[in-house]
């Protein structure tokens, strides 16, 4: 079981990490644990990062952030 459940955590700090099939057999468990702990996950599939669950107030946060970032004049490639 994942971390939601007791398992484990993810290497992003503060974020621990489920799979897909975790979240759906605990989802209640976790949207709680996010709800009331604060606590922030990330959901796996294949072994590769596809979803986050965070409190509305962080999510709103990231779209201020995003919306504040201005383009770089270097493209990625540089």
């Amino acid at each position: 079981m994942g971390e939601a459940g007791g398992g484990k955590s993810a290497s992003c700090k503060g974020f621990f990490r489920l799979t897909a099939e975790e979240f759906c057999e605990n989802a209640i468990a976790t949207i709680k644990r996010v709800m009331f702990k604060g606590d922030r996950i990330l959901l796996q599939q294949d072994g590769e990062d596809i979803a986050a669950i965070i409190l509305e107030a962080e999510f709103h946060k990231l779209d201020y952030l995003m919306a504040e970032l201005k383009p770089s004049q270097l493209v990625p490639e540089e």
